[in-house]
């Protein structure tokens, strides 16, 4: 199974066509571990849960959530997220961040092609 990381995005950070789409993910920053990273005012936040673990004869073993912490990543570099639009088509955005701040978020296409006129 290959895993992911969700990522949530304030849409005001995305560019018109793509600001309702949902169900963004990675592979970047974090091992995938179908946590939450978020684009939060301008910060790459992530949400990691606690379990606990929880038998019933019934039911067998299962885990619970039972609380949620938030970690400022202050990260530094690029995350590339990305997911599938209404035409089944894949959607990949880069988010840059400097020294723990957004500093832009842009299309993989746009990103590319701002390394090719460099």
């Amino acid at each position: 199974m290959n895993l992911f990381t969700h990522v949530k995005v304030e849409s005001r950070f995305l560019p018109p066509l793509v600001k309702e789409l949902n169900g963004w993910q990675t592979r970047d920053v974090v091992e995938p571990s179908l946590e939450t990273l978020k684009i939060e005012n301008c910060r790459l936040i992530y949400e990691v849960y606690e379990y606990e673990e929880i038998h019933n004869a019934m039911f067998g073993g299962f885990i619970h959530p039972v609380g949620k912490q938030e970690i400022d990543l202050d990260y530094h570099g690029a995350m590339n997220f990305y997911t599938i639009d209404d035409k089944n088509e894949m959607v990949e955005m880069v988010a840059r961040f400097n020294h723990g701040n957004l500093f832009w978020v842009k299309s993989r296409a746009d990103v590319a092609q701002l390394r090719r006129n460099a």
